[in-house]
């Protein structure tokens, strides 16, 4: 196929409809899943097409800060793709770039504009098994509604988890949300979330009461909510902010192992 001159591109306004079909073939053609964060963030952004006539070469989705969130070319432009990949930042005033470190097309092409990276956060993708016993004394269930008052009059550090009570009724609504008790007392609660609804990659998000933790209960949650995604044959994946310490050392106890990074570039 001829490829297109730059000069006749032009970037337009769509609707996620009018990507869909690229981003799916670009989150199929990643070499491992996408990450929660981005998947979130991209329900409130702006999606762009890149055409020429009729045809589609690419997408791209930024947010309302101008941070590209994704970039894909179709497989038969990708010959010119450093020059879309520069049209699209100066069209769209692109000021920050995240990028998964294994997303290899926008890393390539972050690296040969010269775009210097930071770590964002750490991406979990890896297990290594048997590395610690499940609890046997750790009961869990599935929140219902009459535990929102409980779960809302915890510390600010289950905001991590869900932002609003708005947000926590929902999760519960679709039985998302899972306590965690031993010796009747809670003592924390986990959350199993889906990437994207049309694979079976999941999210898992943990909190930990303030009495319980520095005693290894958060890396006892994920184990149960590993073997529980498992058990309804999802994949689980883990991230979190790259100084987020403290889930570092649970997810790495737990047995996760982070080989991947989010990165930003800032142009």
């Amino acid at each position: 196929m001829a490829f297109k001159n730059i000069s006749q591109m032009q970037i337009i306004a769509s609707s996620y409809a009018q990507i869909e079909k690229l981003r799916l073939a670009y989150l199929s053609g990643l070499t491992l899943f996408q990450e929660l964060f981005l998947e979130i963030t991209i329900q409130n952004a702006s999606y762009y097409l890149l055409k020429s006539d009729e045809t589609n070469i690419a997408y791209a989705i930024v947010n309302d800060e101008h941070v590209l969130l994704e970039f894909h070319i179709k497989e038969e432009f990708k010959e010119k793709s450093q020059n879309y990949f520069e049209l699209v930042l100066k069209e769209l005033n692109i000021k920050k770039i995240y990028c998964k470190s294994f997303d290899t097309d926008l890393l390539s092409m972050c690296e040969l504009k010269g775009l210097q990276a930071s770590p964002l956060g750490l991406l979990f993708r890896d297990f290594k098994e048997k590395v610690l016993s499940i609890d046997a004394e750790i009961n869990y269930r599935n929140a219902s509604e009459v535990n929102i008052p409980l779960l809302m009059q915890q510390d600010e550090s289950i905001k991590e988890l869900f932002e609003t009570e708005e947000q926590l009724h929902q999760f519960i609504q679709k039985e998302k949300v899972i306590l965690f008790r031993k010796h009747n007392q809670l003592i924390g609660c986990g959350m199993i979330i889906k990437t994207h609804q049309d694979w079976n990659f999941c999210d898992l998000g943990v909190w930990v009461h303030p009495d319980y933790r520095k005693k290894g209960i958060g890396a006892q949650i994920i184990l149960h909510l590993k073997s529980l995604a498992e058990a309804n044959e999802l994949i689980p994946s883990c991230g979190c902010a790259i100084d987020n310490i403290a889930s570092q050392k649970t997810l790495e106890r737990s047995g996760f192992i982070s080989k991947h990074q989010m990165l930003s570039f800032t142009i």
